[in-house]
């Protein structure tokens, strides 16, 4: 609870992403690129090249100490933008 969001807002599952997903999103971001742009291409190619990659691989390639806040500047960063 560090960042204090209610575990009810958290899961382990999967939630599969959808061609609706991408239609209503106003911006698409993927965190590894080597892992989610074939992904991407695979089931959604016109929007693969779309996508925003973040270039943060996935446990086991990251440990969480270094991926989590190297999202975080992301989302910070993110968040700058959008206030602009």
């Amino acid at each position: 609870m560090v960042r204090k969001i209610p575990l009810r807002y958290t899961g382990t599952d999967r939630t599969q992403l959808t061609r609706e997903d991408l239609k209503r999103a106003d911006r698409c971001i993927a965190l590894d690129r080597s892992e989610h742009y074939p992904m991407i291409g695979e089931q959604f190619p016109e929007w693969q090249d779309k996508v925003e990659y973040w270039e943060i691989s996935d446990v086991p390639l990251t440990h969480p100490e270094i991926a989590l806040p190297a999202i975080e500047a992301k989302v910070l960063n993110l968040l700058t933008q959008l206030a602009k």
